[in-house]
């Protein structure tokens, strides 16, 4: 029980300090056209799907946020978590509400191949490092919802070392 605690007390202040950010998060302000087209421009080999384009596209934002345990030497050594939201087309957006338990799963598995890889050790928010990751995700979001997702944006990311 003595080795238990520590890990239980890490755990629970973890967990305390997520429910207060996800409490105290202020509320998304609508993005206008004309910041949408600047973040478009700012990343040129992220051009959306046509359908999406045509749409203006919309954003469906994951309930929950994701926390992927990272583990070093056969233990937790930290947590990462993560607030993800997709670009997808505003035809889609039923769909992707219906697909969510899906679309967690799929994503949840390409945080855990990612964190297993060491993409979550060392320098982790690094652009290249981070491109890969949303590359992956996007891949796995148009696996689940189709090709009318358009991006995957990462919202929230940070570790938590144990």
């Amino acid at each position: 029980m003595g080795k238990l605690l520590p890990f239980l007390l890490a755990i629970a202040g973890l967990c305390a300090g997520v429910g207060a950010g996800y409490s105290l998060k202020p509320e998304a302000a609508e993005e206008s056209a004309s910041d949408a087209e600047v973040d478009m421009k700012g990343d040129p080999g992220r051009e959306p799907d046509a359908s999406a384009r045509e749409s203006g596209g919309s954003y469906f934002e994951i309930a929950n946020q994701f926390v992927v345990p990272v583990i070093k030497d056969e233990r937790v050594d930290g947590m990462v978590i993560l607030s993800i939201t997709l670009d997808i087309s505003s035809a889609q957006m039923d769909t992707a509400r219906r697909l969510e338990p899906r679309l967690r799963d799929a994503l949840l598995r390409v945080l855990f191949d990612h964190a297993n890889a060491g993409g979550f050790d060392g320098r982790f928010t690094e652009t290249s490092r981070v491109r890969t990751l949303r590359d992956a995700l996007v891949e796995a979001a148009r696996g689940v919802a189709g090709p009318d997702v358009a991006d995957v944006l990462i919202l929230d990311l940070a570790r938590q070392d144990i």
